[in-house]
């Protein structure tokens, strides 16, 4: 079913991650319900508001030159069932240049979110996690198989 809200859920969710991709964890705080919870590869397991914060403060100190450039969104109603709720998909490429090795990386990401009352209240993240490294010149190899 159509989010009735997709317009606005879509815009709030834009700005959040554009929020949180800038450092603007103030303002990225605020989009949050207090009952927030991260899932997925970008968080250990899960996360409340103040702990996906802490991680995203570790990211800055590793990054510079972050931003991110949006390609895709939808908006949708789930009737029924323990996914229940409006949510909003948003298909992005992050960018950022890595303050060790000095080179940019791009990195695809799919979030998806439910929102509630105007609030962001759970986030589920899923990336290509071999594209930084890749970025970074990192090569992969098959395993060393025992000759017979």
């Amino acid at each position: 079913m159509l989010n009735p809200n997709a317009d606005r859920d879509i815009a709030l969710v834009t700005q959040y991650a554009k929020d949180i991709t800038a450092g603007n964890t103030d303002q990225a705080r605020r989009q949050l319900a207090a009952n927030y919870r991260s899932y997925g590869p970008g968080a250990r397991d899960s996360a409340n508001v103040d702990q996906w914060l802490g991680i995203w403060s570790e990211r800055y100190k590793m990054q510079q030159d972050r931003k991110i450039t949006v390609y895709a969104s939808l908006a949708t109603r789930v009737k029924e069932g323990p996914l229940k709720g409006d949510w909003v998909m948003l298909w992005f490429d992050y960018s950022a240049l890595s303050v060790s090795e000095g080179k940019p990386v791009t990195v695809p990401v799919q979030l998806t979110v439910k929102v509630d009352n105007g609030k962001i209240v759970q986030e589920r993240m899923y990336y290509d996690g071999l594209s930084p490294l890749i970025g970074l010149g990192w090569t992969v190899a098959p395993p060393q198989t025992a000759k017979k």
